[in-house]
């Protein structure tokens, strides 16, 4: 987990902050309230699933520049590099 840290936030979390979909309306407001609450880290592979869920058609349909918007807001959270390092690290 990146430094400072202390909840990891996988994906979803990030899609249903960035959703202006009715249907996730409750979900929505519950992931920003995550995200605002305390220390969160992320992962470059989570904001690269984010993107490419975010300018997917059949989930949030975002133009790409607007998911790049969302991502450089993720980006001023602590970011965990993966490599093989943090991989052993954590899996020993």
């Amino acid at each position: 987990m990146p430094n400072g840290s202390i909840a990891f936030v996988d994906t979803n979390v990030l899609l249903y902050a960035a959703s202006g979909r009715p249907d996730d309306a409750r979900k929505t407001v519950r992931a920003r309230e995550l995200i605002k609450a305390g220390s969160i880290g992320i992962s470059f592979q989570v904001l690269q699933e984010f993107y490419a869920n975010a300018i997917n058609t059949r989930k949030l349909n975002l133009v790409p520049a607007e998911a790049a918007r969302w991502c450089a807001v993720w980006l001023q959270f602590p970011v965990a590099s993966l490599s093989r390092d943090t991989f052993v690290r954590t899996s020993v």
